[in-house]
C-alpha cells in the first residue's frame, strides 16, 4: 500500500455501494444501521435487495446507485424496507426525492389482490456531504406526528438524515459518530482515527484502501468527475 494513498471519497454513490452495499461487506451495513437507528431494530434478518453493480450500470455516468434492504419477511411483525443513499452534492429539490423515496418504498409492498396489513416500514437513511435541516445536530429523524400535541401516528415511515458537514471535530462517544468519520474520511489517517474500534470499522476501512488502489474503481470514479 503506498505512504501517500490518495482515498477515493466514500460520499460518492459508488464507493459507498462498494463498502455498504455487498453480500460479502453486510456485516458492515449491519454494523453502520446499528448505529443510526433508534431505538435499535433486530437486524438479524437484513438483506440486501440489490447488492451487485451491472455492467450497464458501469457504462452510464448518470446513475445512481444505493442499498435497498429488506429486514424480515414481508407481512411479519416489524418487517422493513430500507432505502440508503448517500448525496454529495446540495440539490433544491432533496425534501421532494425523500418523500419520492419513501413513497416508492411503500407502493412496493402491494400489488393488486394483496392485503394493507402487508405493508411494513418504509425507512429512508440519507447521508449528505451538505446540510439540510436548519440546526447544529448532525443527525435527525423523523417520523409522523402532531406538531401540536406531540402524539405520534405511526412510526412505519421513518426518515434519518445525517450531514456530514455538521459532524464535530471531537469524537462524541457514539459509533454513529465513527461511521460517519470513516464516510467522510480524506486520507489515511481519517481512517486510522475510528478504524480499530470495531472489526466492521476496521474492514470498512481497509475496503477503501483496497478501492484507492483498484483500477476499475478509480477510472469509473475519475470518467464520473470528468462528466460531471
Amino acid at each position: 500500500m503506498p505512504d501517500t494513498l490518495k482515498l477515493l471519497p466514500a460520499t460518492s454513490d459508488y464507493i459507498f455501494k462498494r463498502v455498504f452495499g455487498t453480500e460479502q461487506n453486510i456485516d458492515i451495513l449491519k454494523s453502520f444501521l446499528e448505529a443510526v437507528l433508534v431505538p435499535p431494530h433486530n437486524l438479524d434478518n437484513i438483506r440486501i435487495k440489490n447488492p451487485h453493480i451491472l455492467p450497464e450500470e458501469m457504462e452510464n455516468k448518470e446513475v445512481i446507485f444505493d442499498v435497498k434492504v429488506s429486514n424480515g419477511e414481508r407481512g411479519a411483525e416489524n418487517s422493513e424496507a430500507m432505502d440508503i443513499e448517500i448525496q454529495a452534492l446540495s440539490m433544491p429539490d432533496m425534501l421532494n426525492r425523500i418523500v419520492y423515496y419513501l413513497g416508492r418504498i411503500i407502493s412496493s409492498y402491494l400489488s393488486k389482490g394483496d392485503e394493507y396489513w402487508e405493508v411494513g416500514k418504509s425507512v429512508v437513511i440519507m447521508v449528505m456531504d451538505f446540510n439540510l435541516v436548519k440546526d447544529a445536530h448532525y443527525y435527525h429523524r423523523f417520523r409522523l406526528h402532531d406538531p401540536d400535541t406531540g402524539i405520534e401516528l405511526t412510526d412505519m415511515v421513518q426518515v434519518y438524515t445525517l450531514e456530514l458537514p455538521k459532524l464535530p471535530a471531537a469524537d462524541d462517544g457514539t459509533q454513529r459518530w465513527a461511521w460517519l468519520r470513516l464516510i467522510g474520511a480524506k486520507n489515511p489517517e481519517d481512517l486510522a482515527m475510528v478504524e480499530n474500534r470495531t472489526p466492521q470499522l476496521s474492514k470498512a476501512s481497509s475496503t477503501l484502501k483496497d478501492l484507492a488502489v483498484e483500477r476499475d474503481a478509480r477510472e469509473f470514479e475519475e470518467a464520473r468527475e470528468k462528466y460531471r
